[in-house]
């Protein structure tokens, strides 16, 4: 009997402790972070800034949610070396902004100092803030190059390197679209301009490309080519502009287009073109622009 009270007592005893560790864990504040509208994920811990995202200056907005810390926020962007107080309103939001030098990383952190001057570190692993001088159309096109030439020589994983995850339209089926476009043409080569770029929120790049292309047909061996203009979205990743949508007529995935591509461009030539196409049939063709998002 007495060892069935003391193994009740210790059962208890960490019952309370586990009880409590949840307690902490569940009280930390579920921080949010953009950077420049660009939100910071749980995943990516890098994010790269082009020369026309900076304007300046560098803006950390911050949401620490329903909790509230017991102390004061601070961040720092030299990886924990300083940390500076910022003040947080009644919502939980805070901003920190700086005047970044050009080209160079930063690391930001963010945590809570308590009255002895500890700092808690709300993320562990930081992010880091790469400032480049590079332009965002020179970013875009040695993306949109690279994503080509993996097409090109029929590499699936490394032209999905360059696309974003959460792409639209799927990226699990844009990877099973460009194999099969690989199984029924061999792509001669791509010239292709860009014509037009906007930034957005949350990192958006959206460029306008003119393009020309040319395709040998593996069932038929013709030849057939292409031109017009496209309109595709990318989002800045850790290491460069990432794919993130697509319209018609596509430069990728040609197979699923229906799923695919999110419109039709139809400015400019694309009205009178032909553009090619893969049928239902699965042959590769010449056919009219409403043709190019499956229909």
């Amino acid at each position: 009997m007495r060892y069935k009270l003391i193994g009740c007592v210790l059962a208890l005893v960490f019952l309370l402790s586990s009880s409590v560790q949840a307690q902490k864990i569940d009280d930390r504040p579920a921080l949010r972070l953009t950077v420049n509208q660009i939100p910071l994920g749980e995943t990516d811990r890098k994010v790269t800034l082009y020369r026309e995202m900076l304007r300046g200056s560098i803006v950390v907005q911050g949401s620490l949610g329903q909790v509230r810390p017991q102390g004061e926020v601070v961040v720092s962007i030299d990886g924990k070396d300083n940390w500076q107080q910022v003040q947080v309103d009644g919502k939980g939001v805070f901003t920190f902004r700086f005047r970044p030098k050009t080209p160079q990383d930063y690391y930001l952190y963010v945590g809570v100092r308590d009255a002895a001057g500890k700092v808690s570190v709300l993320h562990p692993a930081g992010y880091q803030l790469a400032v480049t001088d590079t332009s965002v159309a020179e970013a875009v096109k040695g993306t949109l190059d690279n994503m080509i030439e993996a097409y090109r020589d029929r590499h699936a994983s490394r032209f999905m390197q360059y696309v974003r995850p959460g792409f639209i339209g799927d990226d699990i089926l844009l990877h099973r679209a460009i194999r099969r476009d690989f199984s029924r043409f061999d792509l001669v080569g791509v010239r292709w301009s860009l014509e037009h770029f906007a930034l957005g929120d949350q990192g958006r790049i959206a460029v306008t490309v003119h393009f020309r292309r040319s395709v040998i047909s593996a069932g038929t061996g013709s030849f057939l080519h292409d031109k017009g203009t496209t309109m595709l979205e990318f989002r800045a990743g850790p290491d460069g502009p990432q794919l993130y949508n697509m319209k018609a007529p596509l430069l990728f995935g040609l197979s699923d287009a229906a799923y695919l591509a999110s419109g039709i461009v139809t400015a400019g030539e694309n009205a009178a073109g032909s553009f090619i196409v893969i049928d239902q049939h699965g042959a590769v063709v010449l056919g009219p622009l409403s043709a190019t998002a499956g229909g």
